[in-house]
């Protein structure tokens, strides 16, 4: 969010001294005022719109600055710098927050920020100084993006001053290519916060480039420092978008961290499977979440799970491109008893991602097989096999989220979904680019009806499904009888439907409660019945499809669906 139309408001707020002497009435008592303030961020379509009240609010009384002063803080941040958000509203905010220009008892109105790149030039290198100096000491959150034109220098004397010990949560994404290695004192600042917040910071997030390969080795010697030097005691949350080696791996095992979630970006990284290993052992009683992330196509990535009793999410994520090099030689569900979550969203060979399937129902049933109660599953492009996805419905018997992609190529895994994960609750399709892209009508693959069987209906505009009772269908849409949300949004350039859908499945499943459809061949008559079905979600594209914009003048959903209902 950038300053709005309510930034002469703060301002006069933050002048007033007097401000206080006003009292709301005496019925209003906190927690009344809280919920009175809470609906103005519910309740409106734009966002922005919400923070402008709250902004005015802050100017009435103290007990209604404190009030919207909490929610500012908790619900937005401030952004400076980048394309939309440029430097001069930055020094403005700083005008406007300093001590000398407000009332000193007022607490300020953010305390969480992203800095894009810009804002880090050396022409306002003394303005990000002043920031951390005013608002340092309440800093909850600070985002940081550097690139190329990124040409602040920070000396040691202008850090002295610069304290943040409330700091959880630091991001620092440092995205030039090269010079890393020279300038020194581009790290001042990122070691000066880590340094100061080191008994706080909850979260840690570092980027440096992958390239050039000559300067690798000082960047590992920059991270080494920065982790050894502060220690983070209360780090629970920590992602490395770096070249993993195993001398980092080496460093966080030795640090013994408490982290409860552990991300690396690895790109093309090539570490030991003994090191990550040793690193998982000594997280074995903390650890909750587990992301491998961006792998390239010359990845190295072999995991041994050690015992991990408190893993709930397991995420692996590539390019779709073939990352032959990725293995789970030893993985069983015994070593992480309490799986909830399972995404594997590289393109694997097969026979890699095997061991996380059941060979069949005698084996999920056996005596020796764990009670697997993972809930959430999605899969990468190339899980279009019948027999893996048998395996995978005999497996995850407790499934209620899946995602996974889609092509003419996956038709016959997604019937074995139909047929035999009639649990499921939540159900996404992306576009797959597998096989045949061109753009076709997906009504037989959605209503388990044949196409010729499709076009005759649609022809016909015979959308009674009690006049074609005595058609027999494959496994369908419908036979998803627990189904409470659909997205298909983004199949919307290449597999269309029509009435035929809209009419005979989406609107005879009565548990379903949220439809994602983006651009269909649906007639304006069935998306308004949609829209009348699942408003939330349908109404946006009815208003679309008639040309009518929802303004942003802070109406809620519920107002724009009545409006267009009076309308028509």
């Amino acid at each position: 969010m950038v300053i709005n139309d309510a930034e002469n408001e703060i301002r006069a707020s933050l002048d007033n001294h007097q401000l206080g002497q006003f009292q709301p009435h005496p019925l209003l008592i906190d927690h009344i005022v809280d919920q009175i303030f809470q609906n103005l961020i519910t309740s409106c379509v734009n966002l922005s719109h919400s923070r402008q009240q709250l902004c005015k609010v802050r100017l009435v009384c103290r007990q209604w600055n404190k009030a919207a002063t909490n929610l500012l803080r908790k619900n937005f941040q401030q952004i400076f710098g980048g394309l939309e958000h440029n430097i001069g509203q930055f020094k403005r905010y700083l005008e406007i927050v300093h001590p000398d220009t407000r009332a000193l008892w007022t607490k300020l109105p953010f305390t969480r920020f992203t800095f894009h790149s810009d804002v880090f030039q050396a022409s306002t290198s003394s303005s990000v100084i002043s920031f951390l100096k005013i608002c340092g000491p309440e800093l909850e959150s600070l985002v940081i993006h550097k690139d190329i034109y990124s040409d602040a220098v920070y000396e040691d004397e202008s850090m002295i001053d610069v304290h943040v010990p409330r700091l959880k949560r630091l991001a620092y994404h440092d995205r030039r290519r090269s010079n890393i290695s020279t300038d020194a004192t581009s790290q001042k600042l990122l070691f000066a916060l880590v340094t100061s917040a080191k008994d706080s910071l909850q979260s840690l997030t570092i980027q440096f480039p992958r390239e050039p390969a000559y300067e690798q080795q000082i960047k590992q010697e920059i991270l080494i420092r920065l982790l050894k030097e502060n220690g983070l005691p209360n780090l629970s949350c920590l992602k490395l978008d770096v070249l993993i080696t195993d001398e980092i791996l080496d460093t966080l095992t030795e640090m013994k961290l408490p982290l409860k979630e552990l991300h690396f970006s690895v790109g093309a990284s090539k570490f030991s499977a003994t090191s990550l290993k040793r690193l998982l052992e000594t997280l074995q009683y903390s650890l909750q979440i587990l992301k491998i992330t961006d792998l390239f196509r010359r990845s190295e990535v072999t995991l041994e799970f050690p015992r991990l009793q408190h893993l709930q999410i397991f995420e692996i994520h590539g390019f779709e491109l073939p990352a032959y090099q990725v293995s789970f030689p030893n993985f069983s569900y015994d070593l992480v008893p309490n799986l909830r979550k399972l995404q594997l969203r590289t393109w694997a060979p097969t026979l890699n991602w095997e061991v996380f399937f059941s060979h069949s129902k005698s084996t999920i049933y056996s005596y020796h097989q764990p009670n697997i109660l993972v809930t959430e599953l999605s899969l990468a492009m190339n899980f279009d096999s019948v027999l893996l996805m048998k395996r995978i419905a005999a497996t995850f018997t407790k499934l209620k989220r899946l995602e996974m992609y889609f092509s003419r190529a996956h038709v016959p895994a997604l019937e074995i979904v139909f047929k035999e994960m009639t649990q499921l609750e939540e159900l996404r399709l992306n576009q797959s680019y597998l096989g045949e892209i061109s753009t076709t009508c997906i009504d037989d693959v959605l209503s388990g009806l044949s196409s010729e069987e499709c076009q005759w209906i649609l022809k016909h505009k015979a959308f009674s499904r009690t006049d074609f009772h005595h058609l027999e269908s494959k496994p369908g849409l419908t036979n998803l009888k627990n189904l409470k949300r659909l997205d298909i949004i983004n199949l919307r350039h290449r597999n269309l439907v029509t009435d035929v859908t809209g009419y005979m499945v989406f609107l005879r499943m009565p548990t379903l409660r949220c439809l994602a459809v983006g651009h269909s061949e649906m007639s304006t008559k069935c998306l308004w019945k949609l829209a009348q079905a699942y408003p939330e979600t349908m109404l946006h594209e009815y208003l679309n499809r008639n040309r009518i914009s929802c303004k942003e003048d802070g109406l809620s959903k519920n107002s724009v669906f009545t409006s267009a209902c009076s309308v028509l």
